[in-house]
């Protein structure tokens, strides 16, 4: 018998999973352990800072490791004309911030028309050349109010404001150069925007201040820097210094974390550029380039670990998209498309040594049923053969067949597609596969808008219900109207935007102030996943379906699919889950597919349907050890309820009681 405390609390899982919550007083023993000791962060760290060529994750800059920057300087102390300068600069582009590449077409241009300059003439030209950026630059940040004063409402006072700040702008672009400094020029920037009454003032200050700013920072490295060490020739020492902004540095991004996750993957390699910014975070969150940025990032390091140069946390590169995701709400994007070859062949050297390590028996025989729903699931011999027979089907009546006599391994969730699979046949046995894949799509697509617009009926009930302020009661209006505008109006012949809407969930609900949220992104959340899911199934890879030539034939392998055994971790292994055989269940795909990296005590919350599924999952287990066909097994029932009973004793107190004593 499962006995469970029905005092459940998404607010609980909710500060578990994110890293802004987190318990200062967790002490870590042998029931909470600090994932890795610091010698072995300090490993981790050590090694990184010795990658060479990683791009930073952030501004996509290639860094320059320690050794590599020392090498840069002493050849860089070797150039003894302006063409070897120019060339230099071109050679080891990659390697300079975007804002500072301006100097390489420019020696271009200059070397040119006077080809026998001197390097030292050469960078005084490139340093004019620069001033004269700077001033064009302020002359657009001068242009771009009259933009501002056409696409804002600007009260009286706020106009003349905007006027003052034009001829501040227009009489600073013709000042000395010798007045062109950072500060200076924030400072005017800020004594006249801060008097603004617009809510849009910090927004325009920045569109001021960034292009300007930059071109004014890589002006000053044509002069010598005091915090660097002085080189022996102004070329070296201008490379020095653009250089020192793309040195690899690690940063910590959370000052704190759950003590749940690896703190390893709270580290990154990036630029000193960004890694000295202020603003990283702020980055992290919500720059547009992260997600591309971040995929390069992700297939340097899998490159590095491939290689053997980064040893001792394989599954870095695999994990840290995940985390990120989950701190920034979604911002960080961790879809599969756009994944280097790297980290294609890291991801797949990792899966191959993990099913080496888990030698768990269970998995092998058919019949066993799902620890989680409870279906029958197959192993990937008999699933191969009922592929084989799928691929021989003449047409999509024996398809169907095939289908009938197996929907024993077809999950709850797939079923509506099944019966329209074979009533569409038997009203229609001559229809071809793209009439049924259009009606198939069809009815996946609406009975996702069905119920969107049920949730969407269900939470403005609840808007009525509670007494929210006026800002949550605005979150949620704007919520149900974006759902009616933009989700419900979806082509049915594509996929549903998944990802674009658990991002306006969050966006919506995790920035209310009343508790009751998380009963708001429950009911948001509701049965959408397992829908979309379904219509998943119906949009196989191209070359999949020109393989064997039929859609409808791949459709239903990954029907079948969905039946195949897998093996499940209780804890999952990237929170340190061993694979001894008390973390272990079978469990179908599906099921596997649905659960992810949930934690065990969540998921049952969520499945209830466990407590009967889970003993007659034991029961089969016990079943087969009596007849001998598991081998050293015995004590297995055992362990696993022992397990799910410690893993379980937080907040929803689990606790399974089973008799799996084996009488032989």
């Amino acid at each position: 018998m499962i006995r469970i405390n029905n005092d459940f609390s998404y607010q609980n899982y909710y500060n578990l999973l994110y890293t802004k919550n987190i318990n200062k007083n967790t002490k870590h023993s042998s029931t909470n352990p600090i994932s890795f000791k610091s010698e072995q962060l300090e490993k981790f760290i050590s090694e990184m800072k010795d990658l060479e060529d990683i791009h930073c994750p952030l501004c996509g800059v290639m860094t320059v490791s320690q050794e590599k920057y020392k090498k840069l300087i002493d050849e860089a102390g070797n150039i003894k004309t302006s063409q070897e300068f120019s060339k230099f600069l071109e050679r080891n582009k990659s390697y300079m911030k975007n804002s500072f590449r301006p100097v390489i077409e420019n020696s271009k241009e200059i070397l040119a028309q006077t080809p026998d300059i001197t390097a030292d003439t050469l960078l005084h030209e490139l340093y004019i050349k620069s001033i004269e950026e700077i001033r064009k630059a302020i002359s657009d940040s001068a242009a771009y109010l009259d933009i501002a004063k056409q696409e804002n409402n600007f009260s009286l006072k706020d106009q003349k404001l905007i006027d003052e700040c034009q001829n501040a702008l227009k009489n600073y672009q013709k000042a000395d150069r010798s007045n062109f400094d950072i500060n200076t020029y924030k400072e005017l920037l800020s004594r006249i925007i801060s008097q603004m009454e617009s809510t849009n003032k910090w927004e325009i200050y920045e569109k001021l201040k960034f292009p300007v700013v930059e071109k004014m920072q890589s002006t000053r490295q044509f002069f010598y820097n005091k915090n660097y060490e002085f080189c022996g020739n102004r070329e070296q020492q201008f490379i020095k210094n653009i250089l020192k902004f793309s040195q690899s540095n690690i940063k910590q991004i959370f000052s704190e974390i759950s003590p749940h996750i690896d703190e390893r993957i709270n580290y990154m390699l990036m630029c000193n550029n960004c890694a000295g910014d202020k603003k990283t975070i702020y980055k992290i969150f919500y720059s547009p380039e992260i997600n591309q940025n971040l995929k390069v990032y992700q297939n340097d390091i899998a490159k590095k670990i491939l290689e053997e140069k980064l040893t001792d946390f394989e599954r870095y590169p695999l994990t840290l998209a995940s985390f990120l995701r989950t701190a920034t709400k979604g911002n960080v994007k961790t879809n599969r498309a756009g994944r280097g070859e790297s980290l294609i062949a890291l991801n797949a050297m990792i899966g191959e040594q993990q099913r080496q390590e888990i030698a768990f028996e269970p998995v092998n025989y058919s019949g066993i049923p799902c620890a989680c729903c409870g279906k029958e699931t197959i192993n990937h011999k008999d699933k191969c053969k009922i592929y084989d027979e799928i691929i021989s089907a003449k047409n999509l009546s024996e398809i169907n067949n095939i289908l009938q006599k197996n929907q024993s391994l077809i999950s709850k969730r797939n079923k509506p597609l099944l019966k329209k699979i074979h009533t569409t046949l038997k009203q229609n046995p001559n229809i071809s596969e793209a009439e049924l894949l259009n009606i198939l799509k069809d009815q996946t697509a609406n009975s996702i808008k069905r119920l969107l617009i049920e949730n969407n009926d269900r939470i403005k009930y609840l808007t009525k219900k509670y007494e929210l302020n006026n800002n949550d009661k605005a979150l949620v209006q704007k919520f149900t109207q974006t759902i009616e505008k933009e989700f419900l109006t979806f082509n049915n012949s594509e996929r549903f935007p998944f990802s674009d809407y658990i991002n306006l969930i969050k966006k919506t609900f995790f920035n209310m102030n009343t508790q009751k949220k998380f009963h708001f992104i429950s009911l948001a959340k509701e049965n959408i996943k397992l829908k979309y899911l379904s219509q998943s199934l119906l949009f196989p890879s191209e070359t999949a379906s020109e393989k064997l030539n039929s859609q409808i034939k791949i459709i239903a392998q990954n029907l079948i699919n969905g039946g195949l055994a897998t093996v499940d971790h209780l804890t999952p292994k990237f929170k340190h889950g061993a694979n001894s055989i008390e973390n272990l269940t079978v469990m179908c795909r599906d099921c596997n597919q649905e659960k992810t990296s949930y934690s065990f005590e969540y998921w049952y919350k969520l499945h209830p349907e466990i407590k009967e599924n889970l003993q007659k999952y034991l029961y089969k287990i016990v079943e087969m050890i009596k007849e001998g066909k598991l081998k050293g097994y015995n004590s297995y029932p055992e362990k696993l309820s022992e397990n799910v009973q410690k893993i379980t004793a937080g907040p929803s107190e689990i606790l399974l009681d089973y008799d799996c004593t084996i009488n032989f």
